[in-house]
């Protein structure tokens, strides 16, 4: 089920979509004017006390949570799903999707036209510089940018 919550201010030709199997929860958060946010096949996306940019395109197949306090800017894309392309038999939309959970913790900053693929975790504190690739885990309090991204430094 869908649950957006009172607190929430939602921008205009945004698209908030949770099909059926699938749980969607958005609470005390801003969503800017043409966001797409899709819960698709029995996945999951909460977002909580957070801003989310204009245009930003937030797919799920499997888990997405945005904790507290995080900035994500215009243009970003978090999805938790790649297609399959293995089979050159048949076409890669025939071949399905292969699926791994995303988490952004506490306090994090993702700037704008980053990209955070499958299976990531972005620690508390961290900030994702302009048009980065996030892939795999991001330590706490740093700094990351580039693609794929890199840890440039670290706060105190």
């Amino acid at each position: 089920g869908m649950d957006v919550d009172y607190k929430c201010v939602i921008g205009k030709n945004c698209e908030i979509k949770c099909t059926k199997g699938s749980h969607l929860k958005i609470s005390n958060s801003i969503i800017k004017s043409g966001t797409c946010i899709v819960a698709d096949h029995n996945s999951e996306i909460e977002i909580t006390n957070s801003f989310i940019g204009y245009n930003c395109v937030i797919v799920a197949r499997n888990k997405i949570t945005i904790n507290k306090n995080c900035l994500i800017a215009e243009m970003v894309v978090i999805r938790d799903q790649n297609h399959k392309y293995e089979d050159s038999h048949i076409t890669i939309a025939e071949q399905g999707f292969t699926v791994s959970a995303i988490t952004i913790e506490e306090n994090v900053w993702i700037a704008a036209k980053s990209t955070v693929l499958a299976g990531s975790l972005i620690g508390k504190n961290t900030v994702v510089g302009a048009n980065a690739v996030v892939r795999g885990q991001l330590d706490c309090n740093s700094v990351y940018v580039g693609v794929p991204a890199k840890k440039v430094k670290a706060q105190s």
